[in-house]
């Protein structure tokens, strides 16, 4: 066949445009490149297609990055979730579209401009200067070129150079916010009377007709999610430990190649006398030792003078006031030669003369602390527990290789595994995809748990998972004991629920029928009566009134002549009716809370300009979702069910 090809390549070739020519002609240059790419757009701007690779390749680098940041916490069925997926294509088309918007519009940032931007870098700065050392560091971070990094910020201040001009035009004005400060804080005295749903519900009568019927129409809120009852074995630190023995000799043992860790920290407290040579060269050293000499006879035959020896004789003249005291000193604190003497002496033994770079020193030890080592029955439960948790590790680390190769080499259940490592096969029903029962044990809180017992392996083969680590020290093995498959509730279990909601509905309806009547009729001057006492509500304090009911009672203006009756239904449903009896307004605000509350609304409505903007950009470059979207979001959720 090869040779044929070879033999007769100008046949071939021939063979091929004629092939290919029709479809030139049927569908042109575009379409043809349509054809033979299959049409792999999940999305066209301006015409340009967005692939299905840069689309995968998108997601996956976002779902790298939420699983370095969530680290035990990454939950990849919810990352992958059709929202999830939703977000990444439209975060491709803002981008596409943004970068549309650059090219049309021909912005342009200088070589002065970058070189700015790049030196305002938080990454490359060394007390507030640009240091080239630090930004090729950060270039080899990223693995970019620095040609590389300086077009993707090029790009990035031409694409801020479109959205900034609509950013920076979110601004309210001071009487726009004072307005809204005061009204506020206006404040509407007010008596309530609360015609309440629960007072309703006895009476009403829920047929069973009703019931059948909401239950007919709202199918999805009946729905029960699949399920799987498992069964799985942990392997931790604890199950290892359980086993481990320690002999008498072992303790000892441990203990005797411990006694330096388990001695406490020695510290003394030392005062000295620094004679200081008066001059340079061994005469004047000679000198200074004999003087060193005498005063340590001194202070020999005299220990308790050896603070007022100090005061008249040490050269430190930051320690001769308080008697030549240094204070508590330890190992490391001091140069080798005087911390050596130091710590030679006894508690109240007094040094022979140490030489070191500052002078000759008479060292006293006013009191040694530490360096005491216990005795072993004092820390023999902490040594025994040091021991153990040791050796459990060892054999965790054994246990761990042997649950491994078991869980696959009996792939039809765990209990070879359990028995040959003196664990449990332990049970759990009720596990969905995105949570477990709060009853059920914490690991099926875990995320990875919940995908690997639903994995494919173990729901729809029916063998073990592999093994899952929790923690260093901990390891989940899983199957599935039962897969209960999605459905809906029956209408005899949920009856009961149903007549409940629509007798609610049904009361939270009369409370609102008589509240209305009664607003009616006391608006007219009858029947005013059953109201509490007066309260100030305004919208800064709405003394635990819905925004319904705060907004009826607002409508009553300053110079109504009152009491005026108005009302709505409150968070709960009950029907507040209000007496108006007055309306206060408020004094002007300070200027610091107009200010800030100015700064706060700009940024909304920037934020709101903004998103109006890029809807508008939308429309000018023609976002078009191709058919293919809806099957490379859908995917996501043909893997989970």
């Amino acid at each position: 066949m090869f040779d044929l090809v070879r033999n007769h390549k100008r046949w071939m070739l021939l063979l091929v445009l004629i092939l290919i020519l029709p479809s030139f002609v049927l569908f042109g240059i575009e379409g043809y490149s349509r054809f033979v790419e299959g049409d792999r757009a999940v999305a066209r701007v301006h015409g340009e297609p967005i692939t299905v690779q840069e689309y995968e390749a998108a997601r996956r680098a976002e779902l790298d990055a939420a699983r370095r940041q969530q680290a035990a916490n990454f939950d990849a069925v919810l990352m992958d979730s059709r929202e999830r997926r939703e977000a990444t294509l439209e975060r491709l088309i803002e981008d596409r579209v943004i970068a549309a918007a650059v090219a049309d519009g021909r912005y342009a940032v200088s070589d002065a401009a970058l070189r700015q931007a790049i030196a305002q870098q938080p990454g490359v700065q060394n007390n507030g200067r640009f240091d080239p050392a630090l930004y090729q560091q950060m270039l080899a971070m990223r693995g970019m070129s620095s040609d590389q990094f300086e077009a993707a910020m090029r790009y990035e201040l031409a694409r801020q150079q479109v959205l900034q001009p609509v950013l920076a035009s979110g601004m309210a004005s001071e009487t726009l916010v004072s307005a809204l400060l005061a009204g506020m804080r206006e404040e509407h005295t007010v008596r309530l009377r609360t015609f309440r749903v629960e007072d309703r519900l006895a009476a009403v009568n829920v047929p069973e007709a009703d019931i059948k019927a909401y239950y007919d129409a709202n199918p999805e809120a009946f729905h029960v999610p699949e399920t799987v009852d498992a069964q799985y074995l942990v392997l931790n630190s604890d199950a290892m430990i359980r086993d481990v023995k320690v002999s008498d000799e072992e303790l000892q043992s441990y203990y005797e190649q411990n006694r330096a860790r388990l001695s406490s920290p020695e510290v003394r407290e030392v005062s000295h006398i620094l004679i200081v040579p008066e001059g340079n060269g061994a005469d004047a050293l000679a000198a200074a030792r004999s003087k060193a000499e005498s005063v340590l006879a001194k202070v020999r035959e005299n220990p308790a003078g050896f603070a007022d020896v100090a005061r008249a004789e040490s050269a430190d003249t930051g320690t001769a006031d308080n008697g030549g005291s240094l204070g508590q000193i330890s190992r490391g604190a001091m140069v080798p030669a005087f911390e050596t003497a130091a710590f030679a002496l006894k508690q109240g033994e007094i040094s022979d003369v140490v030489q070191t770079d500052f002078g000759l020193h008479i060292i006293k030890a006013d009191r040694v602390v530490g360096g005491n080592v216990p005795a072993l029955a004092d820390v023999r439960d902490r040594l025994l527990q040091e021991i153990r948790l040791q050796q459990a590790s060892e054999r965790f680390g054994e246990a761990a290789g042997q649950l491994t190769r078991l869980v696959y080499d009996t792939p039809d259940t765990l209990q070879t595994a359990a028995d040959t490592l003196g664990l449990t096969v332990e049970e759990a029903k009720g596990i969905t995809r995105e949570a477990a029962p709060a009853d059920a044990p914490a690991i099926f809180q875990d995320a990875r748990v919940r995908e690997a017992l639903f994995s494919r392996q173990v729901m729809r083969d029916k063998q073990n998972s592999g093994v899952v680590e929790l923690a260093p020290d901990e390891l989940v093995a899983l199957r599935a004991l039962a897969v209960h498959p999605a459905a809906t509730r029956p209408l005899e279990e949920v009856s009961a629920s149903i007549r409940e909601t629509l007798a609610t509905e049904r009361a939270t309806a009369q409370a609102a029928e008589a509240g209305r009547a009664f607003v009616q009729a006391a608006n007219e001057g009858k029947g005013r009566e059953g109201f509490g006492e007066p309260i100030t509500v305004a919208l800064s304090d709405p003394q635990g009134l819905s925004m319904d009911v705060l907004r009826a009672i607002r409508t009553v203006p300053a110079d109504a002549s009152f009491p005026v009756f108005t009302g709505a239904a409150n968070a709960n449903g009950d029907y507040v009716v209000a007496q108006v009896d007055g309306v206060k307004a408020a004094e002007a605000p300070a200027e610091d809370a107009v200010k800030a509350e100015r700064d706060a609304l700009g940024d909304a409505l920037a934020q709101a300009q903004a998103e109006a903007f890029f809807r508008a950009l939308r429309e000018r470059y023609e976002v078009v979702r191709e058919p293919l979207a809806d099957e490379i979001l859908a995917q996501g959720e043909d893997e989970q069910s």
